[in-house]
């Protein structure tokens, strides 16, 4: 048997004036527009992203009979990604008198830059255009494999093979904030994968399998490319580094599956990882004015996973076309500090520990579903609900770090086919009806906030026809 697959995308992003200015509010009630911290100025950006995409993959299933008429089976396959991004952003910067500088008083922006009217010239203030981030990358990446499928004995699984992908990752890059340089990265990388894994079915209807596999993470172009960007809903200055390296990840895990019925399934699992050069966010320097983008030495993840699910007619036959779904982890996660960072960091808090959480690495996540499919109707619903526990977001190696606090989110969506032959569909879909606060504090307690924003809601409407 073989299976193939072509798929061609094309992607672009356009934000064409982008404002911000700072405002301060102080506990004594005071507040002012100001220019003390980045953007030194209020600023307009003007951003055009576009990247395009070509996929292929073939795959060949060549079944086997072994021995005792157990059946099993040999895979090859090869896989061909590429693609292109462009990325362009212009600004200009609003200058304003020296004593509109660094504090605008009355609290109104529209006087930060005074009108030309009665006393004021054009020397009162001026507009600056921000010099140029840009960059252009191309990546490639080609793979193939061999796997086979062997049975040991008759509920027992051996399932075992090699991937050899190619890595090539090539982007010249333009940028900075006050000095404009140029830079160029080709990243070009050679793995050889492995993977084996037992599967034991001690009944019909369950599994345990063990596994372990080796897997890489690639540095995307906006973390590798020499530009610096503001992140709007963060609100921080993101510096891309051009000696980025592959990250490399060996996992280990084992897990048990029971299918109790048609639409039910209960599991739990443990899992190990190993990370060498994991990718975070850190500051770069000791004002911390600048996030750049650095690999961390290595790192390791573990933890256990719960998962379950049910169609509700165990309640009531009229719940039948309801089903409900969970996922829970449980995770554990550290990565060594430098002596330098010790160092500092123990100068603030001299318990501090030797390790810390990996970035970006929740210590909990918890997912919840519930849906509605009514297949003589056409109709379905989904409510999805999901947390997960604070992260660390932002490495100091000068001090605390920075974390995002729990929030949760709430999604929900439902679509109905329409015709006779049902291959319309429409669908609406409402995204983050909870809007909670997302918020960054230092250090995982939460008692020093470092800065907070909401996302707001996102509602859509899209109608399909299937072919």
């Amino acid at each position: 048997q073989t299976d193939w697959l072509i798929s061609v995308s094309s992607t672009s992003q356009e934000d064409p004036d982008l404002r911000f200015m700072s405002k301060f509010n102080r506990a004594s009630g005071f507040y002012g527009f100001a220019n003390t911290v980045f953007p030194t100025t209020p600023p307009r950006y003007f951003r055009l992203l576009q990247e395009d995409n070509y996929n292929l993959r073939l795959d060949n299933t060549i079944p086997v009979d072994f021995w005792s008429n157990l059946e099993g089976s040999f895979k090859t396959g090869f896989y061909h990604a590429r693609s292109t991004r462009t990325y362009k952003d212009r600004g200009i910067s609003y200058e304003s008198r020296n004593d509109y500088a660094p504090w605008n008083r009355d609290g109104d922006p529209n006087t930060f830059i005074p009108s030309l009217s009665q006393s004021a010239t054009v020397d009162d203030f001026f507009i600056r255009a921000l010099p140029e981030n840009a960059y252009e990358g191309f990546q490639t990446i080609n793979a193939g494999y061999w796997m086979g499928e062997v049975p040991v004995v008759e509920r027992l699984k051996l399932i075992g093979g090699i991937r050899l992908e190619g890595t090539q990752i090539d982007v010249d890059s333009v940028g900075g904030s006050s000095t404009v340089t140029k830079s160029s990265t080709n990243l070009k990388q050679l793995d050889l994968l492995p993977a084996a894994g037992l599967i034991y079915t001690p009944m019909t209807n369950m599994n345990i399998r063990l596994h372990y596999s080796g897997t890489i993470a690639r540095p995307t172009y906006r973390e590798i490319a020499n530009v610096e960007t503001f992140d709007f809903a963060g609100g921080d200055v993101l510096v891309g580094n051009p000696n980025l390296k592959i990250t490399s990840i060996q996992n280990y895990d084992i897990r048990w599956e029971w299918f109790p019925r048609p639409g039910y399934v209960l599991s739990a699992g443990m899992f190990y990882k190993e990370l060498m050069s994991p990718i975070e966010q850190a500051y770069e320097t000791l004002n911390q004015d600048k996030i750049i983008y650095q690999n961390r030495s290595e790192a390791t993840v573990y933890g256990l996973e719960l998962e379950g699910r049910a169609n509700l007619e165990f309640i009531h036959d009229c719940f039948s076309r309801f089903t409900a779904g969970m996922n829970f982890a449980l995770i554990e996660s550290e990565t060594p500090l430098t002596t330098t960072e010790l160092g500092f960091k123990q100068t603030v808090d001299p318990s501090t520990p030797d390790t810390r959480p990996l970035f970006n690495q929740s210590p909990y996540i918890l997912n919840f579903d519930l849906s509605y499919d009514n297949s003589t109707s056409g109709t379905s619903a989904t409510v999805a609900y999901n947390i997960a526990g604070e992260r660390l977001v932002i490495t100091n190696p000068f001090g605390e770090d920075i974390y995002e606090q729990s929030a949760a989110s709430l999604d929900f969506s439902i679509s109905q086919k329409l015709g006779k032959s049902q291959r319309w569909k429409l669908k609406f879909s409402a995204k983050n009806l909870l809007d909670p606060s997302f918020e960054r504090t230092y250090g995982a307690q939460g008692t020093l906030p470092y800065s907070s924003y909401k996302k707001g809601r996102t509602y859509g409407v899209s109608l399909s026809y299937t072919f």
